[in-house]
């Protein structure tokens, strides 16, 4: 559950980096918004950092319903 919750939780500075501090940038979420025409790379990164967040939340809960 650490390894998840560290990766989870960089997923969300990440994407506050590449997306929604830097708008500019040709990102991942960019190219889906382009591609799909659904939204713009601003709501794909928050539709992302919601999940990232979702999971994180799901991860403490889970490790300690364990402790």
């Amino acid at each position: 559950a650490g390894l998840g919750l560290t990766s989870a939780l960089y997923a969300i500075l990440d994407i506050k980096s590449d997306v929604l501090d830097r708008p500019e940038l040709h990102s991942d979420a960019y190219m889906l918004a382009e591609l799909t025409g659904v939204g713009s790379a601003t709501v794909w990164g928050i539709v992302w950092i919601t999940i990232a967040v979702a999971f994180s939340a799901w991860l403490l809960a889970r490790h300690f319903d364990r402790a």
